[in-house]
């Protein structure tokens, strides 16, 4: 376990201690803001993401950051030969646990979309491996830019594995794991995560109910806050 805790440490340390605080406080908003834009406007992460990018001296967890945001663009924009091709470039600029974590779940979507089935597995298992690692010290990510980070990345794993069963017609698989997630995150604390999340639960069915009435009614209220958010 000891080695675990000491491997997470060295990781964070070599990621960010030795860049200027200026640097990362200027790399962090400019993700963060990338972040934001993610179901708003891709236009405007693309260029959030890209200053980040470009703005990187030492900050290379920063850096890594940023790649899986711009990951996330070309995802978006169905280029999934360049989102897989970015994600894969963060495990060379990084030990940072955390975003290695994010570059995973990142492949497991691609892997999804692209019906790949076997790389969809072993990312998944290295994403699991990786939270269990996380799991074992949380306080390093107590609070800040790390914490949110963690809490998107935990909730994301499950979304991504909930439609993932879904499209396979395992319900009761995918049901399990789109009700982890509020247990894993805080919904209200991120709306881009909170609309991602009752969206698949609206479009998907991934709802509870009795009769299929019932489930088409709740289908119907997660579809219709999402709109309305």
């Amino acid at each position: 376990m000891w080695g675990c805790l000491l491997c997470v440490w060295m990781a964070m340390v070599s990621c960010s201690g030795m860049a200027p605080e200026g640097e990362v406080r200027r790399v962090d908003s400019l993700n963060r803001a990338a972040y934001n834009f993610r179901y708003r406007n891709l236009d405007s992460l693309y260029e959030a993401a890209k200053q980040a990018e470009r703005t990187v001296r030492f900050y290379r967890s920063g850096k890594a950051e940023a790649c899986n945001n711009l990951a996330f663009h070309a995802f978006m924009q169905m280029d999934y030969e360049k989102a897989e091709r970015l994600y894969l470039s963060v495990y060379e600029q990084t030990r940072n646990e955390l975003e290695l974590l994010v570059a995973d779940i990142g492949l497991m979507r691609v892997y999804q979309r692209t019906a790949m089935n076997k790389e969809f597995y072993d990312y998944r298992i290295s994403a699991l491996r990786r939270m269990n690692r996380i799991a074992e010290d949380d306080v390093l990510f107590a609070e800040g830019h790390g914490r949110e980070r963690l809490d998107y990345a935990r909730a994301e794993f499950y979304l991504v594995s909930a439609v993932y069963y879904y499209y396979l017609q395992q319900r009761p698989e995918a049901l399990e794991c789109i009700r982890r997630v509020p247990e894993v995150t805080t919904l209200a604390a991120d709306t881009s995560q909170w609309l991602h999340y009752h969206y698949i639960r609206g479009a998907a069915g991934l709802v509870d109910g009795q009769t299929a009435e019932e489930r088409h009614l709740h289908e119907f209220d997660e579809l219709y806050a999402t709109w309305l958010t």
